[in-house]
């Protein structure tokens, strides 16, 4: 008798789960963006970007990183930090801003090993976003190269592009001096929405936490 009480109250919640598994991801999100028209929206952005697909048939672990990337995103939503309309614009414009969250290798010699570092991953870990899983432990568990890699410099939250691992103490000093010493050029892409009011190149000098800071803007 019991079990059967306790199969009555979890059939709702087994109901519940299994209508979430047929819910399609994408359109859902567009549509609390404010997509009109999320079903045809969802259409073609899979169409223009293949790894939206929900199938690991189609997109290794696609599933997942796009489901990853909509929470995210409607994390910002619920915090303020943008909009629905700012979603579903940057989306429309650059679908595989939701397939990418996963770090790749994309160079390595000698001791130095070089990494893709998706757009809001973190480097370390934060109490506010307690099931992020930063950089930091990323490279505990997921680092698949030899020896231990040592971060030798850091990127913001929101940036993407290139971060340079180092597998020995001596390649991690190196580049701890190269970048102390600001004898790395680093360039920034951005995707902007709009155009910049200003023509060729313009200088930015604001101090950036107090500190000389100087950035050639093309």
């Amino acid at each position: 008798a019991a079990e059967q009480v306790a199969e009555r109250r979890c059939a709702p919640w087994r109901a519940q789960a299994a209508a979430l598994l047929d819910v399609d991801l994408l359109q859902e999100a567009l549509r609390r963006w404010g997509s009109a028209d999320f079903e045809e929206a969802a259409a073609g952005l899979r169409q223009r970007c293949p790894a939206l697909e929900a199938s690991t048939e189609t997109a290794d672990g696609a599933e997942n990183q796009v489901s990853a990337r909509i929470a995210q995103l409607d994390f910002l939503v619920d915090t303020g930090a943008m909009s629905g309309a700012d979603c579903l614009q940057m989306v429309t414009s650059w679908p595989e801003c939701l397939s990418d969250f996963t770090i790749r290798q994309v160079w390595a010699q000698d001791d130095l090993v070089a990494v893709n570092k998706p757009f809001n991953r973190l480097m370390y870990c934060k109490k506010r976003l307690p099931r992020e899983v930063p950089v930091a432990d990323w490279l505990k568990t997921g680092f698949q190269g030899q020896g231990q890699a040592r971060l030798c410099h850091r990127l913001d939250y929101g940036t993407s592009g290139v971060l340079l691992l180092a597998t020995s103490r001596e390649a991690a000093n190196w580049c701890a001096e190269l970048f102390a010493g600001r004898k790395v050029k680093k360039v920034y892409h951005a995707v902007v929405f709009g155009h910049p009011s200003w023509d060729g190149q313009v200088c930015l000098d604001d101090p950036i936490q107090g500190k000389p800071s100087e950035t050639l803007v093309h």
